[in-house]
């Protein structure tokens, strides 16, 4: 997301509550409101405080170790995926959005959208070892597995920026019909990508450089968070009209909708238990599947406000979750005047428990 601080002004006391009906899992919500007897069942394991900033953006998890790397302005947080505990930092940043794994080249990769550049960093110590330049407003950042290629999309400059990791060099820049926001890519050699400004999805030929498809979202407002389903090759896209959109990705047909939370900015794909989660910023996350008569459903999991952006490790399907750490900022004497308001960065540790 383009605009990485988040401005609600929430109750922390909700907060606390969602922090307990977590805890307090198997409890999940049904957005149809029938709780079915397959749903998806996740428990909070653990909250890591990271601290100020009280701005973030994207996650990343390196499924091989299951280190997760947390984008915090300033900053990338590195973390133990079940511990919890501070590996280490990648900085100095400016305005950190999106970060991408590479662990076959030891490297890893970080956007920043104030000064339109990536910043190249170790995997193994997170010294920085250079910087790529890029359009501005840097934004969504993925590793393509089978072109090799890094994909960045930048807002403001409306293109998507192909750089080869192997030797961090910007490939070629494609021109976007519109904004982006973050890509989703097929194992074939394509991209997806949302157009926040068109309400639509583009299609790409990552080799060629060519948009190949234009889809419009009917009902869909600004999309933000964009997820891949390879078996069933199928899109899932938030929008901040508190929308999901499946989407087949043949042809561009919408499938099916459901209602999410507000403002959410994260969806991924877990292709172990076949679900796709959505952080929602009112302190839910949903859970789409299919259930045991072929249908797809959704579930809401309670998380914490602020709770927009999240990723999963797939060999796992633990997921994390990035939030505010709500605090109150004004007296307690007079309760009809609470202003509450975010100090910093906290990272929530879900762990799936069903056996799906």
């Amino acid at each position: 997301m383009r605009s990485t601080r988040t401005t609600k002004q929430n109750c922390r006391l909700y907060s606390a509550l969602a922090a307990a009906l977590a805890l307090a899992a198997p409890v999940t919500f049904a957005s149809d409101n029938k709780v079915h007897a397959d749903a998806p069942v996740y428990q909070l394991v653990r909250d890591v405080a990271l601290g100020p900033p009280n701005v973030w953006d994207y996650l990343a998890v390196n499924a091989a170790d299951g280190r997760v790397f947390v984008t915090h302005e300033t900053r990338v947080d590195v973390l133990d995926g079940r511990s919890g505990d501070k590996l280490g930092q990648v900085k100095p940043l400016v305005n950190a959005h999106g970060v991408a794994v590479v662990p076959r080249l030891g490297k890893a990769y970080a956007s920043s959208a104030r000064d339109g550049r990536i910043t190249v960093f170790s995997l193994e110590d997170y010294r920085i070892l250079r910087t790529i330049d890029v359009p501005v407003d840097a934004d969504g950042l993925i590793h393509d597995a089978t072109t090799g290629m890094l994909l960045n999309v930048a807002g403001d400059s409306k293109s998507l920026s192909v750089i080869d990791p192997r030797h961090d060099k910007l490939v070629r820049r494609v021109d976007l019909p519109g904004k982006p926001e973050f890509p989703a890519v097929d194992g074939e050699g394509n991209v997806f990508i949302n157009l926040a400004d068109q309400n639509a999805i583009v299609k790409v030929d990552i080799a060629k450089g060519k948009v190949l498809a234009t889809w419009p979202l009917e009902g869909c407002r600004s999309p933000h968070a964009l997820a891949w389903d390879g078996k069933a090759k199928r899109l899932f896209s938030s929008c901040l009209n508190e929308k999901l959109v499946v989407v087949d990705a043949r042809n561009g047909k919408q499938i099916a909708s459901f209602p999410i939370g507000k403002f959410s900015d994260g969806v991924k794909f877990d292709p172990v238990r076949r679900r796709a989660i959505c952080a929602n910023a009112f302190g839910t996350m949903t859970v789409i599947y299919e259930s045991d008569g072929g249908k797809l459903v959704a579930h809401d999991v309670p998380t914490f406000f602020g709770g927009r952006t999240l990723t999963i490790n797939p060999e796992t399907g633990w997921v994390y979750v990035s939030h505010g750490n709500m605090t109150i900022e004004s007296s307690l004497k007079d309760l009809s005047r609470l202003r509450f308001g975010w100090d910093g960065l906290r990272v929530a540790i879900f762990k799936p428990l069903d056996k799906r």
